[in-house]
């Protein structure tokens, strides 16, 4: 008999691709087995409280960029792990150090909220703000089939009662990208997450589906006067990506400084990484 009786999706996906990710990682587990999601995307979720207990495996998902435009301490606080099996997965653009760092904080938050973590993964998608950055196309089949092999390594894993983790995050970054580990947390620490590409307008193409009210993450969003609400506004670009008139577009002339700092960032080959 199986020991895991349950597995539950967490994610908090503004754009949909961690959602994906996670969903494609989920499905090389056994069709036997029930599956329960949790979107946490809204602040009605976050309100929520979801209890874990005996039989259920956690998986969890965000996009690195979430460490620095949401609240941990929010998304985290609604769950109680009770001992429970967790696997913790982020997924990427071009930034080696945000993907190491947010491995690092999943786990940290995850621990607290009383989860075991038994493993943990990276796997690229496609950039928030701009594909051009070198991320279009991704996940490609490729990483769909390096996911789905994750998915059965962790089922084999909790099958077989091993709940540690054995590997090191990050054991193979570079000494020139942890001085841009120590650099980024020095930001982060400065309360420095609000980012000026938030200015954003609506244009006549807007229908007024609410698609972008749905999906916004802090409710910042009146469309009946296509206006935000910058103070409360994070800048996930969830409004961008879901918009299926593509009418919200970014207004900030310092958007493309900011992708430019980005495109010279820390990059890697798009590599899955995977700490068992």
């Amino acid at each position: 008999m199986s020991a895991i009786k349950k597995v539950h999706l967490v994610y908090f996906s503004p754009s949909g691709s961690s959602e994906k990710v996670l969903k494609k990682i989920a499905s090389a587990i056994s069709k036997d087995i029930p599956v329960e999601t949790h979107d946490l995307l809204t602040p009605a979720s976050r309100k929520k409280e979801y209890n874990f207990g005996s039989g259920d495996l956690v998986f969890f998902c965000t996009m690195t960029a979430s460490l620095v435009l949401t609240k941990f301490d929010e998304i985290f606080g609604c769950l109680n792990g009770n001992g429970v099996p967790f696997v913790g997965v982020v997924t990427f653009a071009n930034t080696l150090y945000m993907k190491v760092i947010l491995l690092e904080e999943i786990k940290k938050y995850a621990e607290k909220r009383g989860f075991k973590v038994v493993a943990l993964g990276a796997f690229p998608a496609v950039h928030t703000l701009a594909a051009s950055l070198g991320s279009e196309g991704r996940p490609n089949a490729e990483d769909e089939k390096l996911m789905m092999d994750f998915g059965r390594r962790v089922y084999e894993k909790i099958e077989k009662g091993d709940y540690v983790l054995h590997d090191k995050i990050g054991a193979d970054t570079s000494d020139a990208d942890a001085e841009k580990v120590s650099s980024y947390r020095a930001v982060e620490s400065g309360g420095h997450h609000v980012f000026p590409f938030r200015e954003k307008a609506i244009s006549d193409a807007c229908i007024k589906c609410k698609t972008c009210v749905r999906h916004c993450p802090v409710d910042a969003i009146d469309i009946e006067n296509k206006t935000f609400d910058l103070d409360k506004c994070i800048g996930c670009w969830a409004c961008i990506n879901r918009c299926p008139k593509k009418a919200i577009k970014a207004t900030s002339p310092e958007l493309a400084g900011l992708l430019e700092k980005f495109s010279g960032a820390v990059t890697v080959p798009f590599e899955a990484e995977i700490v068992m």
